[in-house]
């Protein structure tokens, strides 16, 4: 009779999945974290660690602009509100987990 309500949790993950799978599609070596920085899922203020060797000898700025290139349409239909960006090769990242 009632249809089942999603809760405002799972529709904030069910966010973060859908990008982390267009990040990962887009990076396939990536080593991916994400974070909801609000809980609101409507206002998805996302942070985001990507690690991949497609970032090898980028800026740290054209790292940022490969990543923000794949979630522009995203940011434009609103889906995240703002993103906060961390990027680094796979190298950097097995090397600060293992300190």
């Amino acid at each position: 009779m009632f249809k089942e309500r999603v809760s405002f949790v799972e529709r904030g993950e069910e966010k973060i999945l859908m990008i982390e799978k267009i990040v990962r599609e887009a990076f396939p070596d990536a080593e991916i974290r994400s974070e909801d920085l609000t809980g609101n899922p409507d206002h998805l203020h996302l942070g985001l660690l990507v690690a991949s060797d497609a970032f090898l000898n980028r800026s740290r700025l054209s790292q940022h602009r490969m990543i923000m290139d794949v979630l522009k349409d995203q940011l434009s239909s609103n889906t995240i509100h703002a993103v906060k960006l961390k990027t680094m090769t796979l190298d950097q990242y097995n090397k600060q987990i293992n300190e």
